[in-house]
């Protein structure tokens, strides 16, 4: 059984179908966590699995909140999570930190001259970044799931290729 499988947010290479084919075989239930793995699987298969929620979003606000750790317990900052290096979404986060005065923090894998970069985070350190944040700028469905369970302000901005987020889409 697979629950919540994910193929990545992108189409299948041609040159991959046969082996997926023959793997899927194997299952006896396949469940998927967004409309795109749905459909190829239904294009390979025949058989259109069932959309069901990402595994981070079972749990409650509580289950996370006892995991995460005091690391950016901060009043006030924006947080960045930045996949892409996006220039909108790089642009939001300036235009809030302008109109709060509040300083921008970053946990992407890129460097931002106008932020506080932090790479070395754990994901207890990454989860409390997100709760005590006071304004979230993302592009990750990580960030956009996390943002919402929390019940944060924040802005969701999509990444350039459009067909690498779609678990963020459908969300």
């Amino acid at each position: 059984i697979a629950y919540a499988a994910s193929i990545g947010g992108k189409n299948l290479n041609k040159e991959d179908y046969n082996s997926f084919i023959e793997n899927l075989k194997s299952f006896s239930a396949i469940s998927v966590r967004e409309i795109l793995a749905r459909e190829e699987i239904y294009k390979l298969t025949g058989v259109r699995p069932q959309i069901v929620l990402d595994p981070t979003l079972l749990m409650d606000k509580d289950f996370y909140l006892k995991q995460i750790s005091d690391r950016f317990k901060r009043k006030n900052y924006i947080l960045v999570i930045d996949l892409e290096k996006n220039n909108l979404l790089q642009y939001c986060a300036k235009r809030i930190e302008q109109e709060t005065k509040l300083p921008i923090i970053n946990v992407s894998s890129a460097y931002y001259k106008y932020a506080t970069n932090t790479f070395s985070v754990s994901p207890s350190d990454w989860v409390g970044a997100i709760y005590y944040a006071k304004y979230l700028v993302v592009n990750s469905f990580h960030g956009l799931a996390f943002s919402i369970l929390f019940e944060k302000n924040f802005y969701f901005v999509n990444k350039k290729k459009k067909s690498g987020n779609n678990r963020a889409l459908d969300l």
